[in-house]
């Protein structure tokens, strides 16, 4: 074999040594971009678990919120029928037990007897519907001597409060972060394809340069 041909050859050779790292050096990079790429998914399937989740404990909770609420207004309400209930039954036997009193004084003081029982009934019937209705108006009982509904203790309804406006604030944080997850992750594809087109025009020039050579030789 002359010199020229092996020079040839070598220089073959080393052409098609070059095509073979350029092939490797890009199925390398390919498989990096592909971790990368499977790496973003798994942090955006994380934080949409995380927002499900979260989601999830949002709804129980005001569930759990509710069902108390509930619960305090039954025994709020249990307590001012049984309220009502006992004065009720204090105001009917008083009068019957003053009457009886003072119909044993005797006949001659049944003018007198009647006066007084007339005028303690004028003092105890405005004081009683005014009591009564508040209950009424109230629909859930509470302190006869508090206008509002429940009483003037509201620490459970500021603590709802607290945490309806703490989810709305942890939900919006959320969609930041699957926002920033998704912008990363376009990027990302971005990337791999101008790689992808990089090699694509590596390939090409080193084939024409091989068609180049082939024509030198002939």
């Amino acid at each position: 074999m002359s010199t020229t041909a092996t020079k040839e050859q070598t220089k073959e050779e080393h052409i098609q040594e070059e095509i073979n790292w350029l092939a490797a050096e890009e199925e390398l990079e390919m498989e990096r971009a592909q971790i990368r790429w499977e790496k973003v998914e798994a942090a955006q399937r994380a934080e949409e678990e995380k927002k499900k989740k979260k989601q999830e404990e949002a709804v129980e909770a005001e569930k759990e919120a509710q069902r108390r609420k509930r619960e305090e207004a039954a025994v709020q309400w249990q307590r001012s029928g049984q309220m009502a209930s006992s004065m009720e039954a204090g105001l009917s036997t008083e009068p019957e037990k003053q009457r009886k009193k003072k119909k044993d004084k005797g006949k001659g003081k049944a003018k007198e007897v009647e006066e007084d029982r007339e005028e303690e009934e004028d003092e105890e019937e405005p004081s009683w519907p005014k009591k009564k209705w508040r209950i009424d108006k109230s629909g859930m009982g509470g302190d006869l001597d508090n206008d509002g509904p429940r009483g003037g203790d509201n620490s459970n309804n500021e603590d709802d409060d607290e945490e309806e406006e703490e989810a709305p604030s942890e939900m919006a944080e959320v969609l930041e972060e699957l926002k920033e997850l998704r912008r990363e992750s376009a990027e990302m594809r971005e990337e791999v394809q101008k790689m992808t087109e990089q090699q694509k025009r590596m390939n090409t020039r080193l084939k024409a340069f091989l068609a180049e050579q082939k024509g030198e030789e002939k």
